[in-house]
């Protein structure tokens, strides 16, 4: 396991941090000049990172792209908090990463005062016997205008099917395969477009939050008489037909947490092992966007107690 703090990097950069993070410290394989290939990886897979300019509010993008070869199997993108109209500068970046069996990479970006963004890439601790397993997945919130108030639909929790942030190409997702599925196809995080109408749809990834099953486990995890917060996994499902839904596993290096007694950068120690606690977005008591109007912008972000931990040692 490896644990890096970055202080004071560029939205332009954070692409390059995290490759360089890949190949320098974890001993991962350079693909092309932005590309990254796990050890003992299937040759043809590969992460590609890379950041852009856009649009506001989601100006400052970073995206992750699932590669087989030169194809884009999957993306995932996280944008720069859009605060008061105006995107926000890192001053932090934390970087989290593993080899063997199950190796992953996660970047928590840190903006002032308090915001959050999270991207990962790695593979699945699989439950069945499916062939693949990489995965990427971002965290966004899109400061969207309607009807005379800002909707917070339009977001994406890591490894939520419940989301409207992006289309399903750019949903994050998982690369599976196995005959019942026909081969090996990609299955995105893009279940629903809004909280109010959630369908399951076959063939997609479940299980972040607000996909409404492993939440309860997310609010009731505190112990306040032994002053501990419990990790939970984010234990991720496939939907099959006729609204069934399948275990397949669980992201490695990573544990949803409770964030009621934590403040961000906490570390946990559980038995042997040490985990870093950061909020999905924001810490705050809030569960509705504070907004400046049609003019002044989205105000702030709050993903209440939810929050992610990554296996720093």
């Amino acid at each position: 396991m490896s644990y890096a703090l970055i202080a004071n990097p560029t939205n332009g950069t954070l692409a390059q941090i995290i490759v360089d993070f890949a190949t320098q410290t974890l001993g991962w394989t350079a693909v092309g000049a932005d590309g990254v290939r796990a050890p003992g990886g299937d040759p043809a897979i590969s992460y590609k990172l890379n950041t852009s300019t856009a649009a506001k509010p989601m100006e400052f993008r970073l995206t992750l792209s699932l590669m087989n070869g030169t194809t884009v199997l999957q993306q995932a993108i996280t944008a720069a908090p859009h605060i008061a109209n105006v995107s926000q500068t890192p001053t932090k970046m934390h970087l989290f990463g593993a080899s063997g069996a199950t190796p992953f990479i996660a970047a928590v970006i840190e903006y002032s005062p308090g915001y959050f963004r999270h991207v990962y890439l790695g593979t699945m601790e699989k439950l069945g016997n499916y062939t693949g397993g990489e995965i990427i997945a971002a965290a966004a919130v899109t400061a969207y205008w309607n009807a005379g108030l800002y909707t917070y639909d339009s977001n994406q929790y890591l490894f939520s099917g419940l989301q409207a942030c992006w289309p399903a190409a750019t949903s994050g997702g998982i690369r599976m395969g196995h005959a019942d599925l026909g081969g090996t196809i990609m299955v995105p995080f893009k279940a629903a477009t809004s909280r109010r109408t959630s369908p399951l749809i076959v063939n997609t990834a479940i299980g972040g939050f607000k996909d409404n099953i492993n939440d309860q486990q997310i609010a009731r995890a505190t112990n306040t008489f032994a002053g501990a917060q419990i990790l939970v996994p984010p234990n991720l499902y496939l939907v099959r037909p006729s609204g069934r839904i399948s275990p397949i596993g669980r992201p490695a290096g990573v544990r949803m947490v409770n964030m009621t007694n934590l403040d961000p950068s906490t570390t946990i120690s559980v038995g042997n092992k040490t985990w870093r606690c950061f909020p999905q977005w924001r810490k705050a008591d809030q569960t509705i966007p504070n907004t400046g109007g049609s003019s002044g912008g989205q105000l702030s972000e709050s993903s209440w107690i939810v929050g992610y931990a990554y296996l720093e040692d």
